[in-house]
């Protein structure tokens, strides 16, 4: 049985192209996908400084999905597999206590990535901030399973083809 604190669910398919296939954690108790709930929070965001990040995002995304892949380069390291997008977004004068918007995924190889939930990043660290931490905890929960899983199977994380069977079946 598992503990109440023990989120279910499994890996959705939110957008594919020839460059990019771009899963999202949907927990059993959620309707929508995380990707799609931080899409929701911050759609009509109008704080300028939100707005960038925000956009600076969906940018990235884009370039992703329609031309580059997941490569390396374009996410901020954060820790072990876990990312955050913006990269980087010049903000004349940063205001520290309106905070960045920050969205963590995993970036599983060039063609493969799992987009997480995000908020605002008020605090130097994310493991300062609960929402941020539990955001990145969740992710560190699933690239494990994905790393036991793959090791099991010997898959490779550039393994396109056997990558997506995996990511199509596991339970997180």
């Amino acid at each position: 049985m598992q503990s109440k604190s023990e989120k279910m669910g499994t890996l959705e398919v939110i957008m594919e192209s020839s460059c990019l296939r771009v899963y999202s954690p949907k927990y059993d108790e959620e309707t929508d996908p995380e990707f799609v709930r931080f899409m929701l929070k911050f759609r009509n965001v109008t704080e300028p400084q939100h707005k960038k990040c925000f956009d600076a995002i969906l940018s990235a995304i884009n370039k992703m999905y329609r031309d580059t892949g997941a490569r390396e380069n374009l996410f901020r390291p954060e820790i072990g597999s876990v990312k955050a997008m913006p990269l980087f977004v010049h903000l004349p004068k940063k205001n520290r206590k309106i905070g960045l918007v920050r969205l963590y995924c995993i970036r599983i190889s060039d063609r493969l990535l799992v987009l997480g939930n995000g908020d605002i990043k008020r605090v130097q660290t994310f493991q300062e901030d609960p929402v941020l931490y539990q955001y990145v905890k969740d992710l560190r929960k699933i690239i494990g399973k994905i790393k036991r899983f793959a090791a099991k199977d010997n898959i490779d994380f550039d393994d396109f083809d056997r990558m997506v069977e995996l990511l199509d079946s596991i339970k997180i």
